[in-house]
């Protein structure tokens, strides 16, 4: 059997599942008596997930000093 955990996981997941926990929560304070349906949380998903890869592509996860770079 597979083992699961965060060692098995992308480093930009862990904002991203905190991101669509917080958004689901949101969403449900705000339209409490309306649906959320699966395609709204797939696209916020999606969104999440873009910004996050945005982020790791362009150099944000990572300190830079200098001209060295370092990760966190």
């Amino acid at each position: 059997m597979a083992r699961r955990g965060k060692k098995n996981m992308p480093p930009w997941a862990e904002n991203v599942l905190q991101g669509i926990a917080y958004w689901i929560g949101h969403r449900r304070a705000l339209y409490l008596h309306h649906y959320l349906t699966e395609g709204a949380i797939v696209a916020e998903l999606a969104n999440l997930m873009g910004a996050h890869l945005y982020d790791v592509d362009h150099g944000s996860e990572i300190g830079q000093v200098g001209k060295e770079t370092y990760r966190s």
